[in-house]
């Protein structure tokens, strides 16, 4: 019973880290300010640190870049990491 429950919590924590993965890939890709080489550098970013990279790669094209960013219905499970308060540096 026990090993049930730890295998579900285990499939949510992983299908939410893909989850966050592929927005983050999208919002890269999308992004027109970004490089290829930036692109390219982000997205090794976010599929060798998967919840960190994406938090990384989708806070920032939030800040920087918000027309990269897929529709609003899509962002709500992320919403944390996107804040429409200007940044302390003054951006």
């Amino acid at each position: 019973m026990n090993h049930r429950i730890l295998i579900v919590c285990f499939l949510i924590v992983l299908a939410y880290g893909a989850y966050m993965d592929a927005l983050a890939v999208a919002c890269v890709s999308h992004d027109r300010t970004l490089t290829a080489l930036n692109k390219f550098g982000r997205t090794l970013l976010i599929l060798f640190l998967p919840f960190i990279g994406a938090a990384v790669a989708i806070a920032s094209a939030a800040e920087t870049a918000p027309q990269a960013l897929p529709g609003q219905r899509w962002l709500w499970p992320v919403r944390f990491l996107i804040s429409n308060e200007p940044s302390v540096n003054g951006g």
